[in-house]
């Protein structure tokens, strides 16, 4: 899946930015699949920690960057779906 993002991402066009997109979110699916299976052991300090990254970094992709509004809703859920493979 990363591959075929990666090569899209290549192609100077909005419809190829999306393919890359959701073939890196199938990538992160896939992960997040597998520690899944493998069962994580979360403690209070890295759950605080990756809360505190995730808000930071959301902030700066709605205020820092000026998305087109066509891209704003599907790199808002590819963000959220990042979130989901945190371990």
């Amino acid at each position: 899946f990363s591959l075929v993002g990666d090569i899209a991402l290549m192609i100077p066009d909005k419809m190829y930015f999306l393919l890359g997109m959701g073939a890196f979110a199938l990538a992160h699916l896939a992960y997040m699949l597998h520690y899944l299976k493998k069962g994580l052991k979360w403690n209070f300090t890295v759950l605080i920690s990756a809360v505190v990254v995730l808000a930071i970094a959301f902030y700066g992709l709605i205020t820092l960057i000026d998305l087109p509004a066509e891209l704003s809703l599907p790199v808002y859920l590819y963000f959220f779906g990042l979130v989901d493979c945190l371990p």
